[in-house]
């Protein structure tokens, strides 16, 4: 009952394509449609923040499925990765109930559905976003080992499954695992044989083509990717301050989500009183709360050291933080209830519950409403498709080139968009949509010459799709160039979305 509470939670307010369809989305459609559509094999994933070097393609088979399923909806993709959260979700649910307290595990699995950073992560089809489902796989998976000695292996699932969705996630839980994997030699836990098996070689085949790449890339280049890129310096230098202040902000989304320094303060409590209390510590669901909190806090550990390294982090590099925590919060509050005997203490931690509890629904439950209704944020997919709609409703049934700014310039969801849902809705596609006229579209959109079929006579109408420029500046020098050659007819804004009909004067 409780994952279907979260699947009716995470599916309803998505109803009407209500929900994001980014430009990363789309380029993981448009990459994604040459295996679902096309049947051709996939050899890389997403391009990571480094040009020229990808993740594995692991992410474009899996969203390919929901895409199949549904038509080529982008609909499928975002149930796939519900359901890849719901599953993680239900994994924990009955690890807990096993190994600590049946009541727990149904109390977790239901606080778990409305933690707003969990929540989220299932709101759109983001490649990061798998991180949160193998980062609690993984804390499972090696506090199941620690306890009995078993399945150290089986963590490398996780960690594939990672390094096939976002790459700098992936690379911090695999140094975790490394680390993980020293102690557990150094303890006795673990052969050494099984080590190196385990978290050199089959991770190794995991990022053999991403260590190529980003070989080959330095032997173009003869310098360390990124640096002559957009992001320069990303390996220049080193961020431990601005970690400290976005890793505290981890902790306090845990607890206390509005005040960071108090939300800090009242984890760190919290920890504090779960150290200082001895307890059952003996207790064989006192050892599995104490592995699974110190699993997370190493992992906070490692992860922070390696995104501090450097100067490339991204808000989503770490998403699969705060679910960790505030599940590493409520075991530890579940376990201060049940040792702790005076009832001052047991008053102490109600009220604690209590002020974390309003928290967290406050936040939640807020952006929850917002997001039941629909806004005019251009990045929804329900925007895009009326935007479509204007376009095809005011072509009157005839041919037209279509031309789109957006802020990344690539325009890879309009690509996608008007393949599947233009093509299927009006029987046709434009003779050409691009970012701009004569455009070199190949090289992004693959095989972007099997997508081009059936369209009608183009010699006179076209439409331009004007996103907000999200403070570039540049849209009036693409308008520019975009409108030469061709008369304004009609404009209207569809949401915050600008649209325009032109067309060529005829010849002479």
């Amino acid at each position: 009952m409780i994952l279907l509470f979260g699947l009716v939670l995470h599916l309803y307010p998505s109803q009407n394509h209500n929900f994001y369809f980014t430009i990363d989305q789309g380029d993981d459609a448009v990459h994604a449609r040459e295996f679902f559509d096309r049947g051709k094999i996939i050899a890389r994933g997403p391009e990571t923040g480094i040009q020229g070097v990808y993740s594995g393609p692991g992410w474009f088979y899996f969203i390919s499925i929901g895409y199949k399923l549904f038509g080529g909806d982008p609909f499928g993709a975002l149930v796939m990765i519900i359901l890849l959260n719901l599953a993680a979700s239900g994994l924990l649910m009955w690890w807990i109930g096993k190994r600590i307290s049946p009541a727990l595990g149904l109390l977790v699995g239901a606080v778990l559905q409305i933690f707003w950073p969990f929540y989220d992560t299932s709101r759109w089809a983001f490649s990061p976003f798998p991180l949160v489902a193998s980062s609690i796989v993984l804390m499972v998976i090696l506090s199941e080992w620690w306890n009995t000695k078993k399945n150290y292996w089986w963590g490398i699932a996780p960690i594939l499954v990672a390094l096939n969705a976002e790459l700098a996630g992936a690379v911090a839980l695999l140094l975790f695992y490394g680390v993980v994997g020293v102690i557990g030699v150094t303890r006795e836990k673990l052969k050494c044989r099984e080590f190196v098996l385990s978290t050199l070689l089959l991770p190794g085949l995991g990022v053999a083509g991403t260590i190529k790449q980003f070989v080959q890339v330095y032997l173009r280049t003869h310098t360390i990717p990124f640096i002559q890129s957009a992001n320069v310096g990303t390996f220049q230098g080193t961020s431990f301050l601005k970690m400290v202040q976005i890793y505290a902000q981890n902790l306090s989304e845990a607890t206390i989500p509005q005040v960071t320094w108090l939300g800090v303060l009242v984890f760190l409590g919290i920890l504090g009183l779960h150290w200082g209390n001895k307890g059952n510590r003996g207790s064989r669901g006192e050892k599995y709360t104490r592995a699974f909190v110190v699993f997370v806090f190493g992992l906070f550990a490692t992860s922070y050291l390696f995104f501090s390294s450097n100067r490339g982090f991204q808000d989503w590099h770490d998403v699969f933080l705060p679910p960790l925590l505030f599940v590493s919060v409520v075991l530890i509050l579940f376990s201060l209830w049940r040792e702790l005997k005076i009832r001052y203490y047991k008053v102490g931690i109600i009220g604690i519950v209590g002020v974390i509890g309003v928290s967290q629904l406050m936040l939640s439950g807020g952006r929850y409403l917002q997001y039941l209704h629909p806004s005019d944020d251009p990045g929804l997919l329900v925007n895009q498709m009326k935007v479509l709609d204007w376009i095809y409703a005011h072509a009157d049934g005839n041919g037209f080139n279509e031309y789109t700014y957006v802020p990344t310039v690539e325009d890879d969801k309009y690509q996608y968009l008007f393949w599947w849902y233009g093509r299927q809705k009006y029987g046709y596609l434009p003779c050409e949509y691009s970012n701009l006229p004569k455009s070199i579209k190949y090289l992004y959109i693959p095989n972007s010459e099997e997508y081009k079929d059936p369209h009608l006579g183009c010699e006179y109408n076209v439409f331009l799709i004007i996103e907000p420029d999200a403070g570039k500046g540049d849209a009036p020098v693409w308008y520019e160039k975009a409108v030469f050659g061709t008369i304004s007819l009609e404009q209207s804004k569809v949401g915050s979305i600008k649209v325009e009909k032109r067309r060529y004067p005829p010849k002479i």
